[in-house]
C-alpha cells in the first residue's frame, strides 16, 4: 500500500497529466486551425504575404508548445509508472533512496 507521500505525489501527477492532456488537445485543434498552407492560391503565393508569415509563425509556435507538452506528458507517465512499480523515491542512476 502506498504511503501518504506517494498518494499525494500520485494525485498531483494525475492532475498535472489531465492539464497537459487538455493543453495537447487544445493545441492540436489550434495547429489544425492554422495550417501553414492556409490562404494559398493555386500558385502557392498569397496576396497577403504578411498574413501568411504570421500564420506560419503561429503554426511553428503552436508546434513547439505541442512538442513540449508531449514531452511533459511522457515524463509524467514515466513518473506514474515508477510509482506503480515501487521505484518511487529511488534514484534511477545509482539505485539509492532519494
Amino acid at each position: 500500500m502506498a504511503n501518504y507521500g506517494e498518494a499525494a505525489v500520485r494525485q498531483r501527477l494525475m492532475a498535472d497529466l489531465a492539464q497537459v492532456e487538455r493543453d495537447i488537445y487544445a493545441r492540436t485543434e489550434g495547429v489544425q486551425a492554422i495550417s501553414p498552407s492556409e490562404g494559398l492560391d493555386g500558385t502557392g503565393v498569397t496576396s497577403e504575404q504578411a498574413d501568411e508569415g504570421a500564420a506560419l509563425t503561429e503554426f511553428d509556435r503552436n508546434q513547439g508548445m505541442l512538442d513540449n507538452d508531449r514531452a511533459l506528458q511522457a515524463q509524467i507517465n514515466l513518473a506514474l509508472e515508477r510509482l506503480d512499480t515501487g521505484q518511487y523515491g529511488i534514484c534511477d542512476r545509482c539505485g539509492k533512496e532519494i
